[in-house]
């Protein structure tokens, strides 16, 4: 029988698809993601000069209310994220090799419960450590978003670039006066 017909043959088929292309569509996303939102800013002077009001507005906010970091500590954040990161991949690839490879170790008779208890527990074990790790990165990212002066300094380049490109597209010669 070609592409099954019963519900548990398509439920197995679209939850490989979907794990196969979670991570390759997930990687688009966020590679194309500041690239449309800035290609829509350009299309339109009204979105430009709204984003770059934004972008201000987002930076003051996050000037007075969050005090800013050290360079080291800055730099010790990042180390940070990438490590919980690879901690997080290395538990989720580690967690599924475990549910793969003990598919067939269930049906042999001289495993017994106690054997198929511990994989159960390692597994569940790493699903934890994955989960930590993962809800550590973010919190890093959410605090270096909020302190890093790496990205202040990022926010700034990019509100005086899309400030050139307004003044480029309107022919005027400061953004101040076009906001009247």
């Amino acid at each position: 029988m070609f592409l099954g017909h019963s519900t548990g043959w398509w439920g197995i088929f679209l939850s490989a698809v979907a794990i196969l292309l979670a991570i390759p569509l997930s990687v688009v996303g966020n590679l194309l993601t500041p690239r449309l939102r800035n290609w829509w800013a350009q299309r339109s002077v009204n979105s430009l000069r709204n984003r770059i009001i934004n972008l201000e507005k987002r930076l003051a906010f996050v000037s007075v209310s969050y005090k800013e970091i050290g360079e080291f500590e800055d730099f010790v954040l990042e180390l940070l994220d990438t490590l919980f990161y690879v901690v997080a991949g290395g538990a989720e690839c580690t967690g599924f090799a475990l549910l793969v490879l003990s598919a067939p170790i269930r049906k042999r008779p001289e495993i017994g419960r106690l054997e198929m208890a511990e994989i159960f527990l390692v597994a569940l074990l790493v699903a934890v450590i994955f989960m930590l790790a993962f809800v550590s990165t973010v919190m890093v990212r959410i605090f270096r978003r909020r302190h890093s002066p790496k990205i202040r300094r990022e926010m700034r380049n990019l509100i005086a670039s899309l400030k050139a490109k307004f003044e480029r597209r309107t022919g005027r010669r400061s953004f101040s006066n076009a906001q009247q």
